[in-house]
């Protein structure tokens, strides 16, 4: 079955609220730049928030929660401090979080240079 097909052709459903679901948790702010953290191991709250400049520990939590609820990563405690790192269902993503990073590295250079992450621009 060619899930492509099933998803984005009419006749064929057109629409997918799974990748949908999906797409808006792991496209909220900050969401990516935490998973390709994960994707390196385990890591404590304060190894995550240091790797991600201009990300609030509020926000930070925030993402950290929704991801733990979806089923995405786990939190568990080693040496009384407490780590995350992929679920198995998350390490599942990961491949998928390499090929964005090969494809930031050929389209970053596209980009405009007044263009940042978060921030808009006029049209």
């Amino acid at each position: 079955m060619d899930l492509t097909r099933e998803v984005l052709e009419p006749g064929h459903g057109g629409y997918c609220p799974m990748f949908q679901a999906v797409v808006e948790l792991i496209g909220r702010r900050w969401t990516p730049s935490v998973l390709l953290r994960l994707s390196q191991g385990p890591a404590r709250f304060s190894d995550i928030a240091s790797t991600v400049p201009g990300l609030s520990d509020r926000l930070l939590t925030e993402r950290l929660q929704e991801l733990e609820t979806k089923g995405f990563i786990v939190r568990f405690l080693e040496n009384k401090c407490i780590y995350y790192q992929f679920s198995e269902l998350g390490r599942e993503m990961i491949p998928s979080i390499e090929a964005l990073v090969l494809f930031a590295h050929k389209a970053g250079p596209t980009l405009h240079p007044g263009d940042h992450p978060g921030r808009r621009t006029s049209v």
